[in-house]
């Protein structure tokens, strides 16, 4: 019979890293701060760092006597043995010097671990022949996290051994549209808010429910893409492929989301308002901007770890550097913790390291509570590098806006957007844009606004 194999572990650096923390104060918050309990092979390690993450977040102190005290409390240890093993965890260590090298050993072999546990659970899997698209994510999924902690463990980067590298990266940004920041064409407030959006940045559009987050975002996007022509893509988890593309080609083209809606509409006379011209000049508009490029519109419902898969290959196959989702709180988590806001806080730090790893220029929709947060957490505004809020003011059963020295009489077109938070500036500010019947949805100068401009013709319209 053959021998089973004994996983990768390092039981005796485990011992050393808690013997650290129990010699040197300064070392508990290192320890803490690199390793979690899972990290540990050894079930007594694992229960004293517990012990210690305890005491230390209770503000206590960290030593022999208080961990042996607190392990004293589970009736699952035994107590002789508790005592002698934690005498010996302080007694062979002299200094918690090494503890973050350490600490990087108990992890390599923890990622060991991981791979070998998943590796059998896959060979099983297809064995037992299970769906084998379902199995190709989930295994992209866990290699991703996987990758993620393998990154975590790279050195880090000195800034003076790094300056040269700098320097010539900026020169190569000067002429290499790819690193520009993005700006749009319809919202000039928007620029001036963000200075324009860099590869890396994750910007957070909320609203009400209809209250015009969808549509600013699509049409931000928008303006990116026939701007600059990068692959772009979509991810609605809110309405399917047809609806979201005809919203799309409304916005791109200037014709009526309701024409393509309801293209049998007719007035009175019993003619068709979207006739076979303007059906053929919105065809013609689109195949100008959208033919022979590239933008995904995804409808699938993937929870966060396939979300995270298909953002990875999207960018891997077709070089996807934008990324809009719509919205966050309706991606779902593998394993759902016990309160929604910490499931939606794990998926806004993930969507946040994606951006910076992938240099993506990400915009993510979310709805807002009655106070004017994001709903259900408020990481997203913490991980964000711009929030904006779009309220429309005809919903909330107003009459009337102040946008400066201005009072606006609101219709049904006119949406109000607030620059809420930047961690690049301090600077705020409160700008209109209105959606035209025509398509059109921009920013409106206060100062030429008037009730029902949308019912204009086009060439009226201020720009």
């Amino acid at each position: 019979m053959t021998k089973s194999k004994i996983p990768p572990n390092a039981v005796e650096v485990e011992a050393s890293v808690l013997g650290a923390m129990m010699l040197e104060p300064e070392a508990v918050p290192k320890g803490m701060e690199l390793l979690k309990p899972e990290h540990f092979y050894s079930n007594k390690n694992r229960s004293v760092f517990e012990a210690m993450c305890l005491l230390f977040r209770a503000n206590l102190p960290v030593d022999t006597v208080t961990v042996y005290q607190e392990l004293k409390k589970s009736p699952k240890n035994d107590v002789q043995e508790l005592a002698v093993y934690i005498s010996e965890l302080a007694q062979n260590i002299s200094s918690a010097a090494n503890i973050e090298y350490h600490s990087m050993i108990i992890i390599d072999k923890w990622i060991l671990r991981q791979l070998i546990n998943f590796s059998v659970q896959t060979i099983e899997k297809c064995y037992a022949e299970e769906d084998a698209v379902e199995l190709v994510e989930a295994a992209k999924a866990k290699i991703n996290h996987i990758t993620d902690k393998i990154n975590f463990m790279e050195p880090e980067k000195n800034l003076g051994d790094e300056l040269k590298k700098i320097y010539e990266d900026l020169q190569h940004e000067q002429t290499d549209g790819s690193r520009l920041a993005y700006k749009t064409t319809n919202f000039s407030s928007f620029n001036i808010a963000t200075g324009g959006i860099l590869p890396g940045e994750m910007v957070v559009i909320s609203g009400q429910p209809k209250g015009g987050k969808t549509t600013t975002g699509l049409s931000i996007m928008l303006d990116f893409f026939k701007t600059y022509g990068e692959p772009t893509a979509l991810f609605t988890y809110e309405m399917p492929f047809i609806q979201y593309a005809k919203k799309n080609l409304s916005l791109a083209t200037g014709t009526r989301y309701d024409y393509l809606r309801n293209p049998g509409m007719k007035n009175n006379a019993g003619e068709l308002h979207y006739d076979k011209r303007k059906m053929i000049t919105t065809f013609d508009k689109a195949v100008g901007l959208f033919e022979g490029k590239k933008f995904f519109i995804v409808d699938e419902v993937l929870n966060e770890q396939q979300l995270a898969s298909k953002i990875r290959y999207l960018n891997r196959k077709h070089d996807v550097k934008t990324i809009m989702i719509d919205y966050i709180s309706l991606i779902e988590v593998v394993q759902k913790r016990e309160r929604r806001d910490l499931d939606i806080a794990e998926i806004s730090r993930m969507l946040k390291r994606l951006t910076n790893e992938l240099k993506l220029r990400m915009i993510i929709l979310s709805q807002e509570n009655k106070e004017g947060k994001t709903a259900e957490s408020t990481a997203l505004e913490k991980d964000c590098d711009f929030w904006f809020s779009v309220s429309k003011p005809i919903n909330e059963g107003k009459e009337r806006i102040k946008i400066g020295s201005q009072e606006l009489k609101v219709d049904g077109g006119l949406f109000v957007i607030d620059y809420k938070n930047s961690r690049h500036s301090g600077s705020g500010g409160r700008f209109i844009t209105y959606y035209m019947k025509n398509g059109e949805y921009k920013e409106i100068d206060p100062e030429r606004y008037e009730p029902n401009i949308g019912e204009r013709e086009q060439e009226d319209l201020p720009i």
